[in-house]
């Protein structure tokens, strides 16, 4: 990533990065208010009451304050019960994990505590 100012230009890993996350290229960003609007339509589009989903919403916004960008949701992602039948292969979460936390499992263990905390209090 290239930043100056307000203008920033994704390089290729960014890029592959972005898309291996959302499952969506991002194309057409120029600025950090650009990368904010793709952050959030992505999240438009996994806006289901999952835990996958709040995963997902969670990295975007972990990335994106990387990026200096501002988490593109207006409020916290409320999570509900799920069927155990999840949409994601095991294999397919181990990655998503693997690339939220950069393979660090003390960080791993606190997020998997903060979304059992907030699993507890949604019941």
């Amino acid at each position: 990533m290239i930043r100056y100012g307000n203008r920033l230009t994704l390089s290729e890993v960014d890029i592959r990065r972005w898309t291996r996350i959302t499952g969506f290229e991002p194309t057409a960003i120029a600025t950090v208010a650009d990368l904010e609007d793709y952050v959030r339509e992505c999240k438009r589009y996994y806006a289901e009451p999952s835990d996958d989903s709040a995963f997902l919403n969670w990295l975007m916004d972990v990335e994106l304050e990387r990026y200096g960008g501002r988490p593109a949701g207006n409020r916290p992602v409320q999570l509900a019960a799920v069927s155990p039948d999840h949409a994601r292969t095991d294999t397919e979460r181990e990655l998503l994990w693997n690339i939220a936390l950069d393979g660090d499992p003390v960080r791993r263990v606190e997020l998997a505590r903060q979304l059992e905390d907030r699993k507890g209090s949604d019941a």
